[in-house]
């Protein structure tokens, strides 16, 4: 009789059927899993009740305050159909307000709340209607993954709000029941990250204990663990190409472009060479990043991320998509090779992928961890000169608060592929079925050091097969791999006269190939070449695209001839670097411009002249 006694009340979708077995039988059928909810939740006023309801609502018109609170009433749990919300309309004084505090509440979906929004007088309002109601229109309960801010006062937002609340904890229940590790930020098994309510950071033991506020502003960031299924088919190559396309040529803003592509993403499937064609479609930094985080669970072949992770040039667009993502879901398990980490030791998701690298280097070899330090929360910086703890492999041994920051290198010969697709699918809940040799593996222009772009550029305009030059260097050495006297001599029996008489630079370039620093280059080092070499190719052939989308006005074979008299600006006829960057900057082309330069500029006069640029045919077959 006496105490107090406090408890959460959570609901579990039963589904179809008895048991825990029907409840789970559809369980990433997301859309259905809301509707049914609503169903349950909402009431519908009868045809006794709503004729009354409407009269009185109409002989209020002209006192705003009172209408308004009637539709507040009905916005939290009742749903009505549109010919219903169209005789609320009918209150000319009061239909903006009738439009967005009861589009939500609207039986039907995407297509009866645009309806509803049709029901606006005028274009001007219509704008400003659309603005209030973006975060319902926009809501795709089959892909949530997307950075939300959500405005409490507006009935539609909360309904977001709700509703993200519920996946959540649906959510929850999915990873339990597939015995997933908790690969949430502070340990709680949620799927919303970075949680901030009025600018203020939550942070409480349970989300599902935290009571939803009516006021302000709620931001957060929602990482599903929703994946692709194993029958999931991606873009043909035709149709990719024709969506680029209208990307390209459609004269609408970025935001708009988002919009559109939310609507329908849980209907696509994309490549990771497709994502990366796509990104560049985007030439702000704010824009590519959401269009990311909008399709990163939708690609298919995510073991190939480092395809279009070179894109994203910028350490901190890494780190701002690992944090909206989660570490775990954006980490390279795959192709950890030259990838730079910062891991924060108050968040869990950072000490587990921690924990695997760890668990990594002991079973490849513990050097591959270079210049490793960790800062403690004093800001004290130990340099680890004893090497990596042995300890951390176990995550519940790691520090709970620091940095550990590093680089990871790792020579072909040492790779351990088993551990690495075993921390991909545990921890990225990602499946792989294909074997070591199957993978894309990478290598990105921002990755290597100046001299040896130098040296590939060099490769790419004198080699059609970028192993032909080690294997002259080994004719050279007469053995099957390099040493440094036979690359240095090699160098001059292949044509590369760059560093002939710079033999510090010559050194370096060797240390950047032999990766396991023996003092050899082997076979299985030298496809870094190979790597570095298909990323350049392909960044020449996605320009040539770009130019091909960009100058259309003369015909499909035409363009490139178009290009040159735009990128000419001077008239000239010659393009110099800065007047080629600004034209390319103007043009919003997003890629390795300088690379292009460089590459065209055979004669290294920081020119390029009209038979250079014609070198640029080279590539347009590839890209018919």
């Amino acid at each position: 009789k006496h105490g107090r006694l406090s408890f959460t009340f959570h609901q579990q979708w039963q589904g179809k059927g008895t048991g825990k077995k029907a409840a789970f039988a559809n369980m990433w059928d997301f859309g259905t899993f809301l509707r049914n909810q609503n169903e349950l939740v909402r009431l519908r006023p009868s045809f006794d009740k709503v004729v009354p309801l409407f009269t009185h609502f109409r002989a209020l018109s002209g006192c705003n305050a009172e209408q308004e609170a009637i539709l507040d009433a009905l916005a939290l749990d009742f749903e009505i159909s549109f010919p219903q919300l169209r005789e609320l309309a009918r209150c000319k004084e009061v239909i903006n307000e009738v439009v967005c505090r009861m589009m939500h509440c609207v039986s039907g979906g995407r297509a009866s709340r645009f309806l509803s929004l049709l029901l606006t007088p005028t274009p001007t309002q219509y704008v400003q209607n659309y603005t209030r109601s973006r975060n319902i229109l926009g809501f795709n309960p089959d892909n949530p993954t997307w950075q939300y801010r959500l405005n409490l006062e507006i009935p539609g937002d909360v309904l977001v709000a709700e509703q993200l609340f519920l996946l959540d904890r649906w959510e929850v229940e999915i990873d339990q029941h597939l015995g997933r590790p908790d690969t949430s930020q502070y340990g709680d098994r949620t799927r919303m990250r970075n949680l901030a309510h009025g600018g203020r950071s939550v942070k409480v033991r349970s989300i599902t204990e935290w009571c939803l506020p009516s006021f302000d502003i709620l931001t957060f960031d929602y990482s599903s663990g929703k994946r692709p299924p194993d029958d999931a088919v991606p873009f043909d190559d035709a149709t990719c190409s024709r969506l680029l396309s209208t990307l390209h040529s459609t004269k609408v803003d970025p935001e708009t472009k988002l919009d559109v592509m939310r609507w329908v993403s849980h209907w696509v499937y994309f490549k990771a060479v497709q994502m990366r064609e796509f990104l560049a479609a985007f030439h702000d930094a704010s824009h590519r990043a959401n269009l990311f985080v909008l399709f990163a669970f939708r690609i298919v072949d995510m073991h190939n991320e480092k395809i279009f992770r070179v894109r994203f040039g910028d350490q901190e667009e890494l780190d701002e998509l690992q944090s909206r993502l989660g570490m775990a879901a954006f980490f390279p398990f795959i192709q950890p090779e030259r990838a730079n980490f910062n891991f924060d030791f108050q968040y869990n998701d950072h000490r587990l992928v921690a924990s695997s690298l760890v668990q990594l280097a002991f079973r490849e070899q513990i050097t591959n961890i270079r210049y490793p330090t960790f800062t403690d929360p004093t800001c004290k910086v130990d340099p680890l000169v004893s090497g990596v703890p042995k300890s951390w492999e176990d995550p519940t041994k790691l520090p709970t608060s620091g940095f550990f920051r590093g680089t990871y290198f790792c020579s072909p010969d040492v790779r351990c592929f088993a551990q690495r697709k075993s921390s991909y699918e545990r921890f990225g809940f990602w499946k792989l079925h294909l074997p070591e040799k199957g993978i894309s593996w990478w290598t990105g222009l921002n990755e290597i050091p100046s001299d040896v772009r130098i040296f590939m550029e060099w490769v790419l305009r004198s080699y059609q097969d970028c192993n032909d030059p080690f294997r002259a260097l080994m004719r050279r050495s007469g053995q099957t791999v390099v040493n440094l006297s036979s690359f240095q001599s090699g160098l001059r029996d292949i044509g590369f006269e760059k560093f002939e008489h710079d033999e510090v630079r010559t050194q370096a370039l060797f240390r950047f190939f032999d990766d396991d620093g023996h003092g050899e280059i082997s076979e299985l080092e030298w496809q870094v070449v190979g790597q570095v070499y298909q990323e350049m190719n392909m960044s020449l052939e996605e320009f040539v695209k770009f130019l091909k989308r960009t100058f259309t006005s003369r015909g499909k074979d035409e363009f490139l001839e178009e290009a040159w008299e735009i990128l000419d600006e001077s008239g000239n006829g010659e393009v110099e670097l800065e007047e080629w960057r600004s034209t390319l900057t103007s043009l919003k082309y997003f890629g390795p411009s300088d690379l292009v330069f460089d590459f065209l500029d055979r004669n290294s006069n920081l020119k390029i002249s009209p038979s250079e640029f014609k070198v640029l045919q080279r590539f347009v077959h590839r890209v018919a």
